[in-house]
């Protein structure tokens, strides 16, 4: 025993020797002029002796030492016969003049030494200034602006939103042909016009043509495209037919067959982008649709906890998880997220996990732990609550494995909510990941906390009237922690958006309070109605709210609703549905309001007309107006 402890004693000195020697060697390197430490570097490398590497301990890398003091960095080979034993060396010493006497050596010199690639770090890169103002943007030339600058100005204008009050968009096919055509477009190029014609507001002018030409210019020149291009290019059409009504399906054929044959390298998470751009879209076809959810299936452990998440739905809407095996899958991807130290984001935790609950995908197991997991780190639900774990400079420097890139990239979609891939629109590797842990472990604000509580009040209803058993199954932390956010009251801030837009219920509103009729909005749980009577637990809606949806929302909304109903019927209200199809179909106010009264009699909700109110006992009238006045405060 007492000879291996020796011995061990004796390899780890040895260890700490060569690792001093090798860093001597190093500093010579960096100490010696460029041409110099080339001859050493080409001697090295000329012998027959094996080399020793920085990448045994520490990554290798082409050029100089990369980072080596933080172990990120490699080394040059470095022969036995270049390290010097009897040379003192410290940390301290690195950086520092050889000798007392030499000078040291300005930062002048240290960079010029960084240029020639003596060591490898980057300098900091200044933004050009901009080619012109915005205001100058409305009244600009393209023909004399060079080609970045046009691709610039015409980017900048659909960022700030300018329609017809600008010429850009009317003098742009010609620009581009005075430029030299499509042809001589470079893929970037054609990307940036593409996703700014996507951009610009729906009043701009569009040339159907130019669009043909850009597309096509994509289609004779595909493998040039890179798969972020790619990616880019599907999105552009894809919100240029949502939002002008484009139909190009020769494009979209040649578009998803390109997409299906790179499955080896195009990423999961690209995948499910195309699939959130155009998988709603008629011409893109089931058979697309099957194909690339088949893709992502295969590797779904690549994928980070948020975009798994999203791409739940989408293996749902093609019945994947009917396939043997794959609901076992998904389980134990999650399953294995959960168990990593740093996926410790309860925000995140959440809501990634909420669709495999909502589908019905979670085992109990999984939902126990899951549950479990959002206790531990004390999940904020109100203002000012933050996680349990504190943040530290560990935790910063550590790698968030379930935490997407997607989550932590600014969105260059502000502003575009209505589209369903508008968040974080084009994700990619990034280094900010610390920024998002840093976040999650601040004290939530009102928006935070709202959307937490809402997520884990429709978990607990989603449980309590459609899988009780479940529920009953659950351990005691984990109940805990759903009977805390049912007793919880949601008071969502203005900038929270709930699932109904606000054009959903506009019109049927505005005419039952033409008509006399006293409905208001409320919230119970985590649903807001728009017409309900909170005191008869009565709510007014359309039949087929999803139907004034765009149609990449329509089937996703439909589920939404339904559930809502369901609860809501389950808690006790009474839910009235007004045949949307027959009210569209009237002409006239007056027609309107005359079927909103037959619809008010038919489902004896008379009581809530002022006139019939006031008829029977004016204190009647009072009290409705009052109750009505509070809860709109408190909504507001």
């Amino acid at each position: 025993m007492a000879a291996s402890s020796l011995l061990t004693a004796a390899s780890r000195r040895s260890f700490g020797w060569a690792l001093r020697c090798c860093w001597a060697h190093q500093r010579r390197l960096l100490s010696a002029p460029p041409e110099q430490a080339g001859s050493w570097r080409s001697s090295s490398s000329s012998s027959s002796r094996k080399p020793i590497r920085g990448g045994d301990a520490l990554p290798p890398q082409s050029e100089g030492m990369g980072d080596g003091a933080d172990g990120r960095g490699g080394g040059p080979e470095i022969l036995f016969e270049d390290i010097l034993p009897d040379q003192p060396f410290s940390w301290q010493d690195e950086g520092t003049p050889k000798a007392a006497g030499d000078a040291q050596e300005p930062q002048e010199d240290w960079e010029d030494a960084v240029l020639a690639g003596v060591y490898s770090r980057k300098k900091p890169q200044q933004k050009k200034a901009a080619p012109l103002a915005d205001e100058a943007l409305l009244e600009v030339d393209l023909s004399k602006l060079q080609r970045d600058e046009l691709i610039w100005a015409v980017g900048r204008a659909a960022t700030l939103r300018l329609g017809k009050e600008t010429r850009i968009w009317r003098d742009l096919p010609s620009a581009i042909a005075a430029q030299g055509g499509e042809a001589e477009l470079s893929p970037s190029d054609v990307c940036r016009l593409l996703q700014a014609l996507a951009y610009a507001p729906s009043e701009a002018p569009l040339d159907k043509a130019l669009l043909r030409r850009l597309l096509k210019a994509f289609a004779l020149r595909p493998r040039e495209y890179s798969d972020e291009r790619l990616m880019r290019v599907v999105y552009a059409y894809g919100k240029l037919a949502a939002k002008r009504g484009v139909r190009m399906p020769r494009f979209i054929d040649f578009a998803t067959s390109e997409v299906v044959e790179r499955d080896l390298t195009l990423k999961g998470w690209r995948k499910v982008r195309i699939l959130e751009a155009i998988g709603s879209l008629p011409e893109a076809g089931p058979e697309f649709r099957s194909i690339l959810v088949g893709q992502v299936v295969k590797n779904m452990k690549e994928l980070d906890a948020e975009c798994l998440g999203r791409f739940v739905p989408m293996l749902v809407e093609a019945k994947f998880h009917e396939r043997p095996g794959v609901v076992n899958a998904l389980n134990g991807v999650y399953k294995r997220k959960l168990k990593h130290v740093n996926f410790d984001d309860p925000d995140l935790i959440l809501h990634s996990g909420l669709p495999l609950l909502l589908y019905d995908l979670m085992k109990t197991s999984l939902l126990t732990k899951w549950l479990e997991r959002l206790q531990q780190l004390q999940l904020p639900l109100t203002t000012g609550a933050m996680p349990r774990k504190p943040f530290t400079e560990a935790s910063e420097a550590a790698p968030l494995e379930g935490a997407s890139p997607e989550t932590v990239e600014q969105d260059p979609m502000a502003g575009l909510s209505d589209m369903p891939w508008a968040a974080s629109e084009f994700p990619g590797p990034s280094a900010k990941a610390p920024q998002a842990r840093q976040k999650s472990l601040l004290p939530a604000d009102a928006l935070r906390a709202a959307k937490n509580l809402e997520a884990l009040k429709l978990a607990e209803l989603c449980l309590r009237h459609e899988r009780p058993s479940t529920l009953q199954s659950l351990s005691p932390r984990a109940s805990r922690l759903l009977a805390t956010a049912r007793q919880m009251s949601l008071e969502p801030p203005e900038d929270l958006q709930l699932p109904e837009l606000p054009h959903v219920f506009g019109e049927l509103g505005r005419l039952f309070r033409a008509s006399g009729v006293l409905l208001h909005p409320t919230v119970y749980g985590p649903y807001l109605l728009e017409l309900s009577d909170p005191l008869g637990r009565v709510v007014v809606e359309w039949d087929t709210n999803w139907s004034l949806y765009p149609p990449w929302r329509r089937v996703r909304h439909e589920q939404y609703v339904k559930r809502k109903h369901k609860h809501l019927k389950a808690e006790g209200w009474k839910v009235h549905c007004v045949p949307q199809a027959e009210f569209a179909a009237l002409t006239g106010k007056e027609a309107k309001i005359s079927f909103l009264l037959d619809f008010v009699s038919k489902h004896r909700l008379e009581y809530l007309r002022l006139e019939a109110a006031s008829r029977k006992d004016p204190v009647v009238v009072v009290v409705v107006v009052i109750v009505a006045v509070v809860s709109c405060c408190c909504y507001s």
